[in-house]
């Protein structure tokens, strides 16, 4: 009896013990299961989205660069204004999804701040740009003015130096003479002539300095011609004082107003074109800043998120 009770008592220990090993290790299984939860949970609510969330804005800022680097190289408004485009769509974006831009950049400078700074560069891009091609295009004008102007001259004087020419043939035929036609008068109206296309020349000279600096954006050169401009008004005023004819001395000033607003161009080109370098590194800056900001979000929610999985699949 004794012993049938023994073998009871520990059938009955046994069942305890296997019962006991089953709740410990329910009990375990259910804590992982919870553990497993909440770190599914922070992959699929927070560190998942925070991952897509940064590589899309990453791709959209690395859009915007590459279309302002082509902006700023051809000046078309058509990449400005795909700039803007995507611009627009990163902006509303990150309102859409403002809660979750903040706690991806937890730690870090404000992603809507840096958007805003660089969304101000980019707008000022514009203006210095528009303002620049608004000045090349003014210095086109008054360049192409002044080049009709002296060619007006130049071709009156030659015409007026084969009068004195076809006068002089008539006087030899009847033996009369006159001040006009002597050898005196021919040779001052060929100074006159080689004075224009002088003139004219340095003009044609300034113009393409002019063009070959703004191809190779070289804001020096266009310092530079400022000198060549002023050494123009000089033979342009040495002209005007030694001419004598009044109606030769009007048409010579006819090109100053051309040759002042050519210089107020290139000044105002000069100024654009200095602007525009400030700018575009401003620019630069605060692309670098917003880029490394989403590159950095999307670094940290890529290795959140293999933590997190790491750690489930240990759990597992």
């Amino acid at each position: 009896m004794k012993s049938k009770l023994s073998i009871g008592k520990k059938l009955t220990s046994a069942f305890l013990g296997v019962a006991a090993i089953t709740l410990v290790l329910g009990v375990y299984a259910v804590l992982n299961l919870r553990t497993i939860g909440s770190h599914s949970q922070t992959l699929v609510v927070e560190t998942l989205p925070q991952w897509s969330l940064a590589s899309s804005l990453e791709g959209k800022i690395r859009e915007i660069g590459y279309s302002m680097v082509a902006y700023s190289f051809n000046h078309e408004r058509s990449w400005w204004e795909k700039a803007a485009g995507v611009l627009a769509a990163l902006k509303a974006q990150v309102q859409e999804e403002d809660s979750l831009t903040a706690s991806a950049t937890t730690g870090s400078a404000s992603f809507s701040a840096a958007l805003q700074t660089y969304e101000a560069t980019i707008h000022r891009s514009l203006e210095v740009t528009e303002g620049l091609l608004s000045a090349r295009t003014n210095a086109e004008t008054a360049g192409r003015q002044f080049a009709q102007s002296m060619t007006a001259y130049v071709e009156s004087q030659r015409a007026a130096m084969i009068k004195q020419i076809d006068a002089r043939g008539t006087e030899a035929v009847s033996g009369t003479t006159t001040n006009l036609a002597s050898s005196g008068e021919l040779k001052i109206r060929q100074d006159r002539i080689n004075a224009g296309v002088a003139i004219a020349n340095a003009g044609q000279a300034i113009e393409n300095r002019l063009w070959r600096a703004e191809a190779t954006k070289d804001a020096a050169a266009i310092d530079g011609i400022q000198v060549q401009i002023t050494t123009l008004r000089q033979q342009m005023q040495d002209l005007i004082t030694v001419t004598r004819q009044e109606t030769n001395r009007q048409q010579l000033k006819s090109p100053l107003p051309a040759m002042n607003q050519y210089a107020g161009a290139l000044e105002s080109l000069a100024v654009a074109r200095q602007d525009s370098a400030k700018v575009a590194q401003s620019r630069l800056a605060a692309y670098n800043s917003i880029r490394d900001l989403a590159v950095n979000t999307a670094a940290t929610a890529r290795a959140s998120a293999d933590r997190d999985g790491k750690k489930t699949d240990l759990l597992v």
